[in-house]
């Protein structure tokens, strides 16, 4: 009993019979998976590898490892959100797409520190008129949400909160008080073994409480 005639195409996750297929695929940013294109007849026998195109059904939220066409393919995940992998049999009719791919947030690698909230100036004790802000990125610019970032004072002011988690478009916050002298503060922002950045305030003297005799 030989192999019937090409039927169908199914993406699926070996290079033989005992492939299963793939449907729903969930990753995190910076994982991949290989998959390869088999041709069956319609007593579901495995016939052979079949070249093929291979493209995302939506929005492009990763790449390829190789150029169309080809049998197989290794997908690299790297923008959060939710596609379609799509293989088209390289000259023929046939075709076959995944269910849902979804992918998620990878692991945080950097803060992202910004200017605008950055040198303000303020009185002695006070608190300044801008939170301090950072956004917590995974290794391909995907926000992160739901990790906890510390806010620590370097001169001796106060933050409030002293630790923020980062929401759903990886943004944490904390309002920043001064310390009392009148020379420059900082406070240093960090994720445990991940990341550190450091602001700095110019500091005024604050409003006069007392008068002191000189002369």
């Amino acid at each position: 009993v030989n192999d019937g005639a090409l039927f169908k195409l199914v993406i699926q996750d070996a290079n033989d019979g005992t492939g299963v297929e793939i449907d729903t695929m969930i990753f995190s940013a910076g994982q991949d998976s290989t998959m390869y294109v088999a041709g069956y007849d319609t007593e579901n026998n495995f016939i052979s590898l079949y070249d093929s195109d291979w493209s995302q059904t939506g929005s492009d939220l990763g790449d390829f490892s190789q150029t169309n066409p080809a049998n197989n393919n290794t997908f690299t995940a790297e923008t959060v959100g939710t596609t379609v992998i799509r293989a088209d049999q390289d000259g023929g009719s046939l075709f076959d797409i995944t269910s849902s791919v979804t992918i998620n947030p990878g692991n945080p690698a950097t803060l992202v520190k910004y200017a605008d909230v950055d040198s303000q100036s303020a009185a002695a004790g006070s608190t300044l008129p801008k939170d301090m802000r950072v956004r917590v990125l995974d290794a391909h610019s995907n926000p992160v949400p739901g990790i906890t970032v510390n806010f620590s004072p370097v001169g001796g002011g106060t933050t409030t909160p002293p630790t923020d988690v980062s929401d759903e478009f990886g943004f944490a916050y904390s309002q920043w008080t001064l310390h009392t002298s009148d020379d420059p503060d900082s406070i240093q922002v960090y994720v445990e073994n991940v990341d550190t950045v450091q602001y700095y305030a110019i500091v005024g003297a604050g409003v006069a409480d007392s008068l002191i005799l000189t002369s």
